[in-house]
């Protein structure tokens, strides 16, 4: 993130923006507080986990300056029983796992029919099977290692906790094969899961998604709304008019259809409930950054006493 917010500031020089128009500081937690609770600072933006952005939102009442804040996800792949299957292994795997599955829109549960369990389960487990895992630096690798140790133990944790719980994996579920040393995890699907066991509701951080069923359409849509979260879903459904009628009964900020995940550059993202407030990207993305300036020339009083 620093390197590319300076390749940012490099660019503005470039171009000839004045210098302190844009600045470039690299702060530890208590700086980044100053800067929040500063009254000079009319504005702050953060993306990140739902904690701290619960932080940044109390050191900003104070001065009761805006905040934008893109926080945590626990987003849901919500497949109808008429989803065209290739379509699902096509999309799904890649974006449980992009970025080595520590995005908070990639799709962490997967709600299935019960209908079609052991089908949608089978065919998603050999896509798993096939993600490559490997250095950073393989142009072929899918899935590379975890940030640092203690994020690896984190993960693995989760899925000791899964065990302990009665969950199963369909694949998965540990160290990546053929990796010896470093924070590789294996690209998983954690089967059998309660709605109420730790790794349904709780954001893994990993290349995890959680397998949850329903056995009707009214259940499928409360399991997708059952989260403290509200960033993104996706839905998959050979019927689209059907699929945007279940789309509009979920509460997510983003929501795609039988495509994984979708941004746009055009379109404003952001979630609901604890992923946050705010939109980024978009012009609905730069109006969280304006306030409205009135201003009233002189003529004739509107009111007359």
């Amino acid at each position: 993130m620093c390197v590319s917010a300076g390749h940012i500031a490099d660019a503005a020089l470039k171009v000839g923006l004045p210098t302190g128009v844009i600045n470039v500081l690299t702060a530890a937690p208590e700086q980044s507080q100053q800067l929040v609770s500063h009254p000079g600072v009319d504005k702050g933006t953060f993306t990140g986990s739902t904690g701290v952005g619960r932080a940044i939102a109390a050191a900003a009442a104070p001065t009761l300056k805006q905040v934008t804040l893109e926080l945590g996800g626990k987003s849901a792949a919500l497949i109808l029983p008429d989803a065209d299957l290739d379509r699902l292994v096509y999309t799904l795997p890649i974006n449980v796992c992009n970025n080595n599955g520590t995005q908070c829109t990639n799709p962490s549960r997967l709600i299935v029919p019960e209908s079609r369990k052991d089908e949608i389960i089978g065919v998603l487990a050999e896509a798993f099977a096939r993600l490559k895992v490997g250095y950073p630096h393989d142009p072929d690798a899918i899935v590379g290692p975890m940030i640092n140790k203690a994020h690896y133990d984190r993960v693995l944790g989760f899925f000791e906790t899964a065990r302990q719980e009665g969950a199963t994996f369909a694949v998965g579920g540990g160290r990546a094969p053929r990796f010896d040393k470093g924070y590789y995890v294996s690209p998983t699907i954690i089967t059998d899961v309660s709605p109420d066991s730790r790794v349904a509701p709780k954001e893994i951080f990993g290349p995890v998604t959680a397998v949850l069923t329903y056995r009707d359409e009214a259940e499928a849509i409360r399991l997708a709304n059952d989260t403290e979260f509200g960033l993104s879903c996706v839905v998959y459904s050979s019927d689209e008019q059907h699929a945007l009628e279940v789309v509009r009964k979920i509460r997510s900020g983003t929501v795609s259809i039988n495509n994984g995940i979708t941004l746009d550059l055009a379109v404003p993202f952001g979630g609901v409930k604890q992923s946050g407030y705010g939109r980024e990207l978009a012009p609905e993305g730069l109006d969280e950054y304006y306030n409205t300036h009135a201003i009233f020339l002189d003529g004739e009083p509107v009111v007359t006493l």
